[in-house]
C-alpha cells in the first residue's frame, strides 16, 4: 500500500541547523513500524463515536494545537455547544508537535484532533494515525479549491481539514523602484532586468534575496513553473524533484547568483531584517502572512510597500504556489470523530469560525469562505492605501499549483537546504544539486520501506 513500509530502517538527515530536530521526527515515526500496517485503526471498535453528548454530559474533546489565540475562539465554539467541549493543548508546534504525535500514538494516548503543517501530514498518514475525512466532513471539504485539497489528499482519499494557506505573491518597495527608474516586474525575464538594472544603479542594493534555508519557499516557486516533487500511482510514489520544471527555476536563480544580483541573506536573519528595513532588498517573495512580517520588521517604512502577484514564466499567466500553512486532522483511535469533525466544519467553514480564524487568530483561511471574509478586512498597514491586497489573496490562493507532499518531505528539505546551501557558499550551480537531491529522497523512501516506482 501507498503509506505502507515493509522494512525498517535507520532514518539519515543531513547535517544543518534542524538535524536534531528532524533527526527526532524520524525516530518517533519509525517507532510505529511495527504497529502500523495500511493505516487501519489497531481498535476496530474506535471507528465511530460511542456517545452522544448533551450540557449535563458533554463530549470532551483534545485539540493539540499552537494556533494564535486559538483559547478564545474555542471559547466562543464551548459557549455555544455545551454538548461538545474542546480542550486546548499547546504541547509544541509544527515539526516537534508531529514527532509528540507519533510517540503518542505509540503510547497510546493521542488527543482527539492534532494540527499539522501540509508537509507532515503525511507521516501521520503513513503510521496510521489519522481518520479518513471524506464521509466524516463532506460539508467541510467541498469548501476548498483544488490546490488547496491537493495538500491533504492522497489518491481519493481526505485525512484532514485545511486551515489555512500562503499563497505566494510578491512585495515591493515601489517607492525605490521608483527612483531606480525601474517598474515593478509582471514576468521572471522583467525580474531579471530589473535586477539587473538596480544592481548597475547601486551595487549595495538587491531586488531580493534567494534564501536556501527554506526549501518549502523553493518548492512553492516550482510549484508555479508545474513542478510535481511526489505522485502517487497504482499504490507506488513517483520522485521528481529534478524534474524539467524545477530545473528551470533552479537555472533562472542560479543565473541571477552568478552575476551577484539577488542577496543571500537568509530569511529573518539580522542581516536580512536590517536590508528589508533600509531598502537595501527591495522585493520579498512570500505569503499573504507575508505583510503582517513587514510590518514587524520595518515599520518605519509603512506606506512604501505594495503586493502585487508572483512574476510569470509567460505573460498572461496567473500561477502561483504555497509556501507554508497547516491543517487539523481527527485521530483514528477517537471514540468521538463525528463530533471532532463537526468542531472542525465550523472553526474552518462557518461564518463565525472562519470570522474568528481571521480576526483573532489573525490566519489567511484555507477555505472559500473564509477568504472571502477575509475581503473585509482593512488591509494591513504596511502597504498603505492598497485597496486589492485581500482581492490578490484569494485570487493567488485559487490560482496556486500544489504538489502531494511525500512521507520524507523532511529529509528531503534536509538534504535540499544543504546542497544548496553548500552550492551557493562555493558559487556553483543549484541546478547541478538538484540530481543528488532526488537520489538521496528516493534512497530514503526505499530505505524506509515505501513502495517507490522505478
Amino acid at each position: 500500500m501507498l503509506f505502507s513500509r515493509s522494512t525498517t530502517s535507520t532514518s539519515r538527515t543531513a547535517s544543518h541547523r534542524r538535524t536534531a530536530q528532524l533527526g527526532a521526527l524520524a525516530a518517533a515515526s519509525a517507532l510505529m513500524l511495527a504497529a502500523c500496517g495500511s493505516g487501519d485503526s489497531s481498535d476496530p471498535s474506535s471507528s465511530a463515536d460511542e456517545e452522544t453528548g448533551s450540557a449535563a454530559d458533554p463530549i470532551e474533546l483534545t485539540y493539540w494545537t499552537w494556533m494564535t489565540n486559538v483559547e478564545d475562539i474555542v471559547a466562543v465554539w464551548n459557549s455555544e455547544h455545551p454538548d461538545i467541549q474542546v480542550t486546548i493543548d499547546r504541547l509544541a508546534e509544527g515539526d516537534d508537535l508531529v514527532t509528540r504525535t507519533v510517540t503518542a500514538a505509540k503510547a497510546g494516548n493521542l488527543p482527539d484532533i492534532v494540527q499539522a503543517e501540509y508537509q507532515s501530514l503525511p507521516i501521520l498518514v503513513s503510521n496510521g494515525i489519522v481518520a479518513e475525512l471524506d464521509d466524516l466532513a463532506p460539508d467541510a471539504l467541498s469548501q476548498y479549491s483544488e490546490g488547496v485539497l491537493n495538500q491533504v489528499s492522497w489518491g481519493d482519499t481526505t485525512y484532514a481539514i485545511p486551515g489555512d494557506v500562503g499563497p505566494l505573491m510578491m512585495y515591493v518597495r515601489t517607492d525605490l523602484f521608483d527612483t531606480y527608474g525601474v517598474p515593478v516586474p509582471t514576468t521572471w525575464d522583467e525580474f531579471a532586468q530589473a535586477a539587473a538594472a538596480i544592481h548597475a544603479a547601486d551595487p549595495s542594493v538587491s531586488i531580493t534575496s534567494f534564501d536556501a534555508t527554506y526549501p518549502g519557499w523553493f518548492a512553492g516557486l516550482s510549484q508555479q513553473a508545474g513542478a510535481e516533487w511526489w505522485t502517487a500511482q497504482d499504490n507506488e510514489w513517483s520522485v521528481n524533484i529534478d524534474d524539467q520544471a524545477t530545473e528551470k527555476v533552479a537555472d533562472y536563480w542560479s543565473g541571477l547568483l552568478a552575476d551577484g544580483l539577488v542577496s543571500t541573506s537568509p530569511t529573518y536573519s539580522a542581516e536580512w531584517n536590517t536590508a528589508l528595513a533600509d531598502g537595501t532588498i527591495l522585493s520579498w517573495i512570500a505569503p499573504t502572512w507575508g505583510a503582517g512580517v513587514i510590518e514587524g520588521i520595518a515599520p518605519d517604512t509603512a506606506g512604501s510597500w505594495q503586493a502585487v502577484p508572483l512574476p510569470q514564466w509567460n505573460a498572461g499567466e496567473t500561477y502561483t504556489g504555497l509556501w507554508g500553512g497547516s491543517s487539523a486532522a481527527i485521530a483514528d483511535t477517537s471514540t468521538h470523530k463525528e463530533a471532532a469533525a463537526e468542531f472542525l466544519t465550523w472553526l474552518y467553514t462557518s461564518d463565525e469560525g472562519v470570522q474568528q480564524l481571521v480576526d483573532v487568530a489573525t490566519l489567511y483561511p484555507a477555505s472559500i469562505p473564509g477568504q472571502e471574509y477575509s475581503a473585509t478586512s482593512a488591509t494591513p498597514a504596511v502597504l498603505g492605501d492598497q485597496t486589492d491586497f485581500w482581492q490578490l489573496s484569494a485570487e493567488s490562493a485559487s490560482n496556486a499549483r500544489a504538489f502531494r507532499w511525500s512521507p520524507n518531505v523532511a529529509f528531503t528539505f534536509a538534504t535540499m537546504q544543504d546542497a544548496f546551501s553548500t552550492a551557493i557558499e562555493n558559487g556553483t550551480s543549484l541546478t547541478d544539486t538538484l540530481a543528488g537531491v532526488q537520489t538521496a529522497s528516493v534512497d530514503d523512501l526505499v530505505n524506509q520501506g515505501y513502495p517507490v516506482a522505478d
